[in-house]
This record gives C-alpha cells, sequence and structure tokens, in this order.
C-alpha cells in the first residue's frame, strides 16, 4: 500500500514537470524568460516537498525494496537534458 500523500505529491510533481516542459517549448520561451524560469522553480518545489515527505514517510522504508520509488527530475526521461537547455 502506497501513502496518500506521495501519491498526491508525485502527481503534482509529474505535474509540474509537465507544465514546465510546456513552457519550455512554447512561444513564451521566445518571449521571456522570466516565465519558464517560474515554472522551473515551481517544479523543484514540488520535488522538494516530495522529497521532504519521502524522508519521513513510513512507507519509505519500501524504497530499499524497490517496491516503491519516486520519479525525480534526474529519473524523468529527457528531463535532465531539457533543465540543462537554454530557450533561444
Amino acid at each position: 500500500m502506497r501513502c496518500l500523500i506521495c501519491k498526491d505529491l508525485e502527481r503534482d510533481f509529474r505535474r509540474k514537470i509537465s507544465d514546465y516542459m510546456k513552457a519550455r517549448s512554447s512561444a513564451y520561451c521566445r518571449v521571456s524568460t522570466s516565465f519558464v524560469a517560474y515554472e522551473n522553480v515551481e517544479m523543484e518545489r514540488a520535488k522538494s516537498a516530495l522529497e521532504m515527505h519521502h524522508a519521513v514517510c513510513v512507507y519509505g522504508a519500501t524504497e530499499a525494496d524497490g517496491q516503491h520509488r519516486p520519479q525525480t527530475t534526474t529519473d524523468a526521461p529527457g528531463l535532465a537534458t531539457a533543465t540543462a537547455a537554454v530557450c533561444l
């Protein structure tokens, strides 16, 4: 069984990743990088909240078994390279 808070935080983190990727690929990136920077900050806040909760979550012990492991920024496919790219 997984923690409901973990599920909510993971869903929020995935949504923030999606929002960030949309911002990076949209016309906003060409006009203003501040919107993209805002989405990046929101994504990092969601990641931090998820990691902080996992540090105290009783269900976090199952991570060692490989049963439950949250997807973080570096695990997300293609995100590591996308965050390093600069809007042109």
